[in-house]
């Protein structure tokens, strides 16, 4: 709940040149109005006298930039573009490579903040080439420049530049402009390594920041110290955190900076709630928030001091209090027209009418919170979605969800975790989600069953849901059980009393019908780090019983898959296979972690093409690089077979990556970060195989589910991805796999061709460390599409051509025997 995370300074607005004489006083003014911060001002007083400096093309440009640049902070990206293009091209005309250079850094920045991030960097490039011999202009630009890469999980690509741009203020550091541009560097570059969780190096680079005192304006100085607050709390350091609250309180106030002010109060105040359990003090903190807002006018920083202040009363069971705290709360909201404020206050009216045991009543006002939090949600454009959007909105649901268990209401609790579930993953897809449970029965066939889970604080239920019927089972999660099984099943440790108990709790008896064949799961909470394959139920293991898939939410089971219609040539590619990656070291990201080469996964990636119709493309070795996976991008290859290595991690998922051989020129391993995932085009290819380690596995956000690379590729439009929920062994691995491709070669669905994989290996006795990982996301219930071998087009003409060989040889025995037959 920070109001301020690690910080990116976008540096791009210089001063506008004055043009004659007889415009200075109104450039002046203009000017001056653009400092204050009456943008909306500044661009009425430009625009008007920007008619009367077309015979001034020096003026002209001048401000058509500074036009640009208030577009820019305003907002209206589309004017900020045109205006900053003209400029630059005026600019061009009057050979003036450095006003030329400042409007395509102008330009760079308006498309970062759009999000068009190739437009961005191909203007900021312009920019620095343009600024050669112009040490500050350049810094500046590459820091801009880096920002861009930042924003696209380009880490090592944003530290290099970064870097770049620290060398020129470090060599030029007796100008002037060096010491402010060398301290906003250095902080960009601490926020990467915060990004990355290189939480040391992080700490090191603001302190370096803060080096040399006054160099930095006393709000950016503020900025940094919250930074450096919110950096010690998250390290665990709580009462270091206020300290810095505390600095970057008084540097706030001397600047007479509220909006600063109240976030460092608010910050201050929730420190003191959740970290060091002191709920007086906190809502001293808060009220005093919500004084200095009312004082200030400030009605929305009000209504959130009342709203921090309501929830800290819940929590020391003030209930009638909070109820009224709330109510003024959800007033102020609602007059200021702030949505997410809404929701939180009708959940926490919500909360206190359950308390009272007034189910109805917190019904009533837990539907009107989660139809405002859907409000918000369509009103979010698609780009600005972020994977942690239902993160605390999922409490509403559980509400709910916990009073329909109490009921036994199963379809209206159907509703309500389909309205909770992977709603960003749904959203990106284009899937409708379906929360009607009768029409979503109408859509299996007979032998499918779907169970779905919910694990929450407040309880946990397993809805099973067939064709002709559904049951809601309330069952006991115990995360401990859980957590052990998970670790015996990855360390090859004794796993059969952990999956039985763990088996007798979460697939009560009948929960799976007899006659159901395939079965797709919809997993919550802890249960997504187990397969439920290894679980026993009713004598067998799951996985001796049926087929089994699973999928973040259960509307996704309708999404159309990746397969075309079209021509089956033999020579079209049918899987693009990346193996046996090769690297002289491991560049910085992974520390001292050694990495072995993966001597088998070669010939995993060889025989995965043998078992399959059609062409194959392998990049094995020096050639297993990130360039051609990005490559494949739009086009059209079912199979997608990655084994390599991977690193997943659960903390922050920015730092989840898959190593790829260096690129060309380079020794350090490449990586392809989770983020970038995202980007690509995958909606042609049917499977993805991430045949590496942990590439299920990652930060679990609550109403999102596990952000690994399986819902990465799911999210970037693959129809399903096989990925592995612990290391695997590189033998055993291209062992495993070659079975899987085997059965998906004989025409088998996904997620059948990896059941059998999985009985083989079972009945040969190898432990479920060595198959049980594996596990397959998204459309498991459809086979590859293969293309037609060779054998059916040379097949015939073989045939023919033998025949036609044969056809004499067939005639003189046909004749032999009939001259013996005579004989005889």
């Amino acid at each position: 709940m920070e109001q301020i995370s690690a910080l990116v300074l976008l540096t791009a607005f210089a001063p506008v040149l004055l043009g004659g004489a007889d415009l200075t006083a109104q450039l002046d003014q203009a000017q001056r109005l653009d400092v204050s911060g009456a943008s909306a001002e500044a661009v009425k007083l430009y625009e008007s006298i920007l008619p009367e400096t077309l015979s001034q093309p020096a003026v002209h440009a001048s401000i058509l930039k500074a036009l640009g640049q208030l577009a820019s902070r305003l907002g209206d990206y589309k004017t900020a573009v045109k205006r900053s293009q003209d400029a630059a091209s005026e600019y061009h005309s009057l050979r003036d490579a450095q006003g030329e250079a400042s409007a395509w850094n102008n330009l760079g920045v308006t498309h970062l903040y759009e999000g068009n991030y190739g437009y961005a960097e191909a203007a900021l490039q312009q920019a620095v080439d343009l600024s050669k011999g112009n040490a500050d202009a350049q810094a500046e630009q590459l820091s801009n420049l880096a920002n861009v890469f930042y924003f696209q999980a380009g880490y090592r690509e944003a530290m290099e530049t970064y870097g770049r741009a620290l060398d020129l203020a470090e060599r030029n550091a007796g100008a002037r402009w060096a010491p402010r541009r060398r301290a906003v560097v250095l902080i960009n570059i601490a926020t990467v390594h915060q990004r990355l969780g290189q939480d040391e190096a992080a700490m090191a680079s603001y302190q370096k920041a803060r080096g040399r005192g006054g160099v930095l304006k006393t709000n950016e100085e503020a900025q940094l110290l919250t930074n450096l607050g919110v950096l010690y709390r998250r390290l665990g350091d709580p009462v270091k955190a206020l300290e810095y609250y505390g600095e970057a309180g008084r540097l706030f106030t001397q600047d007479r900076h509220m909006d600063g002010e109240l976030t460092v109060l608010m910050n201050r105040g929730i420190v003191q709630a959740l970290d060091l359990d002191d709920l007086a003090g906190a809502y001293k903190t808060f009220e005093s928030a919500r004084r200095l807002a009312q004082e200030a006018g400030s009605r929305r920083e009000e209504m959130q001091a009342l709203l921090f202040g309501a929830e800290t009363l819940y929590r020391r069971g003030e209930y009638p209090q909070a109820r009224g705290q709330f109510l003024q709360a959800l007033a102020a909201a609602t007059g200021l027209g702030t949505g997410e404020e809404e929701w939180k206050a009708l959940y926490g009216l919500g909360r206190v009418a359950l308390r009272s045991g007034d189910d109805n009543g917190a019904l009533v006002l837990l539907e009107r919170a989660a139809g405002k939090i859907e409000s918000l949600r369509e009103k979010l454009r698609l780009t600005g979605l972020k994977s942690d959007f239902f993160a605390d909105k999922r409490d509403v649901y559980d509400a709910l969800i916990s009073i329909g268990l109490k009921r036994g209401d199963a379809a209206r609790v159907f509703g309500w975790m389909e309205r909770s579930r992977a709603r960003v993953l749904m959203d990106r897809l284009h899937v409708e989600g379906v929360t009607d449970l009768a029409a979503f029965q109408a859509r299996l066939d007979d032998g499918t069953a779907v169970l779905e889970y919910w694990v929450s604080r407040r309880g946990a239920a397993v809805l099973s849901v067939t064709k002709r019927g559904a049951s809601l089972v309330p069952i006991v999660v115990d995360e401990a059980q859980v957590e052990a099984l998970a670790a015996a099943l990855a360390s090859e440790g004794e796993w059969r009393a952990r999956a039985a108990a763990v088996g007798q709790a979460v697939l009560p008896p009948g929960i799976v019908p007899t006659g159901v064949r395939r079965l797709l799961v919809v997993p919550d909470g802890a249960l997504g780090a187990v397969p439920l394959e290894v679980l026993p139920f009713e004598g067998r293991l799951l996985v001796q019983r049926v087929a089994v898939s699973y999928l973040p939410a259960a509307g996704l089971a309708a999404r159309a898959t990746g397969a075309k219609a079209g021509a089956r040539w033999p020579w079209r590619t049918v899987l693009a296979g990346f193996a046996d990656p090769v690297f002289t070291s491991e560049g910085e990201l992974e520390g001292a972690t050694p990495l072995a080469r993966l001597s088998s996964s070669a010939g995993e990636a060889k025989e995965a093409a043998a078992q399959l119709r059609g062409g194959a493309r392998l990049y094995l070795g020096a050639n297993n690089q990130k360039q051609k996976l990005l490559q494949l991008s739009g086009t059209v290859v079912p199979v997608i077979h990655l084994a390599t290595h991977a690193t997943a991690d659960a903390e922050n998922p920015e730092r989840s990556r898959i190593l790829f051989s260096p690129a060309a020129g380079g020794t350090a391993a490449d990586y392809l970060f989770l983020k970038s995932v995202y980007d690509l085009d995958l909606h042609q290819v049917e499977l993805v195989t991430l045949s590496a380690c942990e590439t299920e596995t990652g930060k679990f956000v609550r109403g999102e589910g596990v952000q690994g690379f399986s819902r990465a590729f799911l999210a970037a439009g693959a129809a399903s991805v096989v990925a592995t929920l612990w290391r695997v062994a590189d033998r055993q691995s291209a062992e495993f796999m070659g079975r899987f491709y085997r059965g998906l070669g004989d025409g088998l669905s996904k997620s059948d061709s990896l059941r059998q994989a999985k009985l083989e290996a079972l009945r040969a006795g190898a432990h479920p460390r060595h198959w049980a990982a594996f596990v397959m996301s998204g459309d498991g219930m459809t086979p590859v599409r293969q293309e037609w071998s060779w054998w059916m087009f040379g097949g015939p003409l073989l045939a023919g051509l033998a025949g036609l060989l044969l056809v004499p040889a067939l005639k003189r025995t046909h004749g032999n025997r009939q001259q013996e037959s005579n004989h005889e």
